[in-house]
Formats: structure tokens, C-alpha cells, sequence
């Protein structure tokens, strides 16, 4: 079972040390009243791991994540999915912002505004 996961597991690492290694040659992010570089790598999976997140998704879920990022005033460094039925997140965030409240823009704001669109397009 695990013999098949070991290649995903390395190239996983591989790109969580790419993205270290990109974050860490920048300079500090300096605020009004501090100097951070804060990064966080968050993961979540869909419901009951089915295998649903195919290339086309995982593009237009990227840009989603970036425009909440925006606005919600972080970064989305880089973005994956994960054999189809998980995502990965690399993100970059002031110190204002809670782990709590990053994910809770990412997952929630998101999976709404996609099945919204989703649903409207096929209305049509």
C-alpha cells in the first residue's frame, strides 16, 4: 500500500523545499509596525477522498485562491492538487492573519463561488 505513495511523498517534499527555498531568498515583508515572512503549507482533501480534482479544476481553483488571497490581503504562492482528491497550498501571510481564518477563506469562500459558477454555466 505504501510502496506506490513513497514517489508522491519525495516529490512532495521536493516542492515544499522549492517553495522554502523561493520565500526564504526574499526579503522580509516590512509592515508599519513589524517585519515578517510568514509561510504556511495547508492541506485539505474533498469529501469522503473521491478522486474529482482533475487539471481543468485545479487551474481555475488556483485562480479563485488568488483573487481570496487578494483581497483577503495574503498570497498564494503555489497551489497543487495531490492524486486527485487533495490540495495542497503554499501561503504567504501577515501576521495579522490567524491559520484559522486563512483556511476558512480558502476552503469556504471558494468551494462556494466554484459550485456557483458551476451551477450557473450549466443552467444555461
Amino acid at each position: 500500500m505504501y510502496d506506490n505513495m513513497i514517489p508522491l511523498y519525495f516529490d512532495m517534499c521536493m516542492w515544499y523545499t522549492i517553495c522554502i527555498e523561493v520565500i526564504a531568498m526574499t526579503d522580509f515583508i516590512h509592515g508599519r509596525t513589524c517585519v515578517y515572512n510568514i509561510n504556511y503549507h495547508i492541506v485539505w482533501c474533498v469529501k469522503y477522498r473521491k478522486k474529482v480534482l482533475s487539471s481543468n479544476i485545479s487551474n481555475r481553483l488556483y485562480e479563485l485562491l488568488s483573487q481570496t488571497a487578494k483581497k483577503k490581503g495574503f498570497e498564494v504562492v503555489e497551489c497543487r492538487v495531490g492524486e486527485n482528491d487533495h490540495i495542497h497550498c503554499f501561503v504567504s501571510a501577515p501576521p495579522k492573519l490567524s491559520v484559522t481564518q486563512i483556511v476558512k477563506y480558502l476552503k469556504g469562500i471558494r468551494g462556494n463561488k466554484y459550485h456557483s459558477k458551476r451551477v450557473s454555466r450549466t443552467s444555461e
